[in-house]
């Protein structure tokens, strides 16, 4: 895994994804190195390989609450990135429960602020929506006045 890390750090993604196959290869059952690989693939701007990545880290995470802290985050904010706001709130939720475990080391109250952050987005959107509805409404209407007038 560390050649893995030396090219993260060096922003060679692709070869941090390719050190980081090699590793999960070696010991599929650690979490760390898919871990890692999600990582890789989110700086790549790869984000349905990070979810398979993050998602086989959270399979074989078992007890250790601090990783299945980080797991769960990540793939919280991974849902954002992807703009599905349901599966982000589902997400912050584990995450919210995770880290309000004694030995997990997390902040539950980062769960409650991104869902309230959500919630704003999605209705931000929704009345994004009626303007926009609504400007499209007048375009039409004044290039309909405007084609009246010209004949």
């Amino acid at each position: 895994m560390v050649a893995g890390d030396r090219a993260y750090v060096a922003r060679s993604f692709p070869t941090a994804i390719e050190a980081y196959k090699k590793a999960i290869a070696a010991e599929p059952n650690n979490p760390m190195g898919h871990y890692r690989a999600g990582q890789a693939h989110v700086a790549a701007a790869q984000l349905a390989e990070a979810e398979e990545a993050y998602e086989a880290a959270l399979r074989y995470v078992g007890s250790d609450s601090k990783l299945k802290g980080k797991i769960l985050f990540v793939l919280a904010d991974l849902r954002e990135r992807q703009k599905d706001d349901a599966g982000a709130v589902e997400r912050w939720t584990a995450y919210g429960e995770q880290a309000k475990q004694s030995d997990a080391e997390g902040y539950p109250a980062t769960a409650e602020e991104r869902k309230r952050v959500i919630a704003k987005w999605k209705e931000l959107r929704e009345q994004y929506a009626e303007v926009k509805a609504r400007i499209q409404k007048r375009e039409q209407e004044a290039e309909a006045k405007l084609k009246a007038s010209s004949k």
